[in-house]
């Protein structure tokens, strides 16, 4: 496993551009609201280090795709992705959260969002774009997901149709951050990971192999995508 920046740097070849330390447990939905009333925290500090590395280009804010991805579940991506979601938002940025994990999505049930249409009816030509974005008052994001898993929609993923999807997106917003299924368990990511602009690859301290990291890589530069960088998530600051 990974327990230093520098090794994560001299294996991968990339750089580790936001290190985020382990959160207390707890419920997400509560803890990132309590990220929107008090974002002077280590880890708010990290992900606003984070959020600027992504998003400034030339000096100025551009629209931005930025897909999370990790190997392995539970490494923390869909945190990380909400939370540079809601700090992009802090900071005025119009944006849109997309929870792209179709086959074993937990993120509405876990925030309690209310998806009906959901981003599978949109799939399935069941719903318009415009009827499956939803919005999260509390957080000041709009949102475009699952309402529940969906392998079947999962199976009609396809590029031909997101890069429109992405263009029109990424004309009405600010900042499009696409949380992606895990590299080792499914090939959705890759499909994806074709509309994004940027991919940052959660690597979580002191618990994903090595192995799997480089393999993880190694698929995404068989398919010519670039990785921007590293997070080097749950870090225990001792």
């Amino acid at each position: 496993t990974f327990r230093t920046r520098q090794e994560v740097e001299n294996d991968t070849g990339l750089p580790v551009i936001s290190w985020l330390p382990e959160l207390p447990k707890g419920d997400l939905a509560s803890y990132m609201r309590a990220l929107r009333g008090n974002s002077n925290t280590v880890y708010g500090e990290r992900i606003r280090h984070l959020r600027t590395f992504l998003l400034m280009r030339n000096g100025r804010d551009e629209a931005r795709a930025v897909m999370i991805v990790s190997s392995n579940p539970d490494e923390g991506k869909s945190t990380t992705a909400l939370a540079l979601a809601q700090m992009a938002a802090l900071a005025g940025r119009s944006v849109i959260l997309i929870d792209g994990d179709l086959r074993r999505s937990r993120m509405a049930a876990e925030m309690g969002w209310q998806m009906d249409p959901d981003f599978a009816d949109f799939i399935q030509f069941r719903a318009d774009l415009s009827q499956i974005i939803h919005t999260d008052e509390a957080l000041g994001i709009d949102v475009l997901g699952p309402a529940r898993p969906c392998p079947e929609a999962a199976d009609r993923l396809s590029t031909s149709w997101l890069e429109p999807v992405m263009t029109e997106l990424k004309r009405v917003y600010d900042v499009v951050i696409i949380d992606a299924p895990p590299l080792s368990k499914v090939s959705d990511g890759l499909v994806l990971a074709r509309v994004a602009d940027s991919i940052v690859y959660v690597v979580e301290w002191d618990r994903t192999p090595r192995s799997v990291v480089r393999e993880g890589l190694d698929t995404l530069a068989e398919m010519r995508l670039g990785v921007t960088g590293v997070v080097f998530n749950k870090v225990d600051p001792k």
